[in-house]
């Protein structure tokens, strides 16, 4: 099993995630895409939940920072985020790593304090983790906020984006309008349909594809009392036998 410095981090890096995250061994998904993503490569990759997509994309875009150094531009990178919850748990990674390296980070969200998000744009942050819709909203109307100088493009949940914001063609086409055409771009999704593909073939530019959900056959629950369950296993056994599992 390969380390994450075998992929390519730095051991600066890698010590920080041990520490704050309990990350030590790359999960598939991350081991598949980082090595790409340092390389500048635009992914689209699909892959179950909690398999580690965010640590997939989080890491590279770290690393890159690092990279940068001093010549680091605020706007660094944006991670679109299919939902406002999925937001704040991206941006806790960031948090827990930025903290150790300088880097700044903002959450725009649905909120009744837009004032507090327009003064963390004005800050300069390095990352942006933001829902289509109000990312929409500040480009147009919070002063000084750009993403012309946008390094790392990120569209995480791609499968639900469609069915969360009502008009994100439109949110998309807008935002595909005020970044810079020379980026790398992440696509990750659970599953892959129609509208991903859609977005991915505006979006990226000649990806290498990652396809992981073959390898996650569909699963079944059953609830049941415990004095049952090895009666129903036993059934289940039965049942499948002689059958490819």
């Amino acid at each position: 099993m390969k380390s994450f410095t075998d992929l390519g981090l730095s051991l600066q890096l890698v010590e920080v995630c041990e520490k704050q995250l309990d990350w030590y061994d790359p999960l598939k998904i991350q081991a598949q895409v980082i090595p790409l993503a340092l390389e500048g490569k635009d992914v689209y990759a699909i892959s179950p939940p909690r398999s580690g997509k965010t640590g997939a994309f989080v890491l590279p875009i770290f690393q890159a920072l690092l990279n940068a150094g001093p010549n680091l531009n605020p706007f660094f990178a944006c991670v679109i985020s299919s939902s406002r919850n999925f937001a704040f748990e991206i941006a806790r990674y960031f948090e827990a790593l930025g903290q150790h390296f300088g880097v700044k980070f903002a959450v725009l969200v649905s909120t009744s304090d837009m004032e507090y998000q327009t003064n963390k744009i004005l800050q300069q942050p390095h990352i942006i983790v933001a829902t289509p819709g109000k990312l929409v909203k500040h480009l147009k109307d919070t002063p000084a906020f750009s993403l012309r100088k946008l390094k790392y493009l990120v569209l995480d949940e791609a499968h639900l984006l469609e069915s969360n914001y009502k008009h994100i063609d439109r949110q998309l086409e807008f935002i595909l309008g005020k970044i810079p055409r020379n980026r790398t771009t992440f696509l990750f999704s659970d599953s892959k349909t129609d509208k991903v593909d859609m977005i991915q073939s505006v979006f990226l530019r000649n990806p290498v594809k990652i396809d992981e959900s073959i390898e996650y056959p569909e699963q079944q629950q059953c609830h049941m009392p415990a004095k049952d369950k090895d009666c129903y296993l036993a059934h289940t056994l039965s049942q499948m036998a002689g059958k490819e599992t």
